[in-house]
């Protein structure tokens, strides 16, 4: 496997022993070396998207540099800002930088999505999730 790409097996809440046993292991590939296009914001800049009340639906994705997970779901939200774009907006708060609104949130799982109409938070996702999940949510929101 290329060092810039990576892979992950996607479950969907069956144990790997038995995905690898029956062979049902969707596998999926995301290039990291991809540049992040979707906005990293700062805990003000959250709070004033937030507060807008207007404008398009958005999701903000609240992770960490270091996390692996993280870095896997940058790709997916990447390749979903670049699916919705001008229809649905697409954040990045990063956790170690942003520490204010992590903690007025109380997150306790990185990473986590939280999704917005009109300035209200409408849903939330914890950890890593497929991105046909997210398209479904962000779907269901336009």
């Amino acid at each position: 496997m290329n060092s810039s790409k990576i892979q992950y097996i996607c479950l969907s809440g069956m144990l790997l022993s038995q995905a690898l046993q029956k062979k049902l292991y969707p596998v999926k590939t995301f290039d990291l070396d991809t540049k992040i296009t979707y906005s990293t914001i700062t805990d003000e800049q959250f709070n004033e998207l937030v507060a807008k009340k207007k404008g398009n639906p958005f999701l903000v994705v609240f992770t960490a540099d270091w996390l692996g997970e993280g870095t896997i779901m940058d790709a997916i939200i990447e390749q979903l800002s670049n699916e919705f774009q001008g229809k649905f907006g697409f954040y990045r708060v990063d956790t170690d930088q942003s520490k204010n609104i992590s903690h007025q949130l109380g997150l306790r799982r990185l990473p986590t999505i939280f999704f917005f109409k009109q300035g209200d938070m409408v849903g939330q996702v914890l950890g890593m999730k497929p991105k046909r999940l997210l398209q479904e949510q962000i779907r269901q929101m336009l």
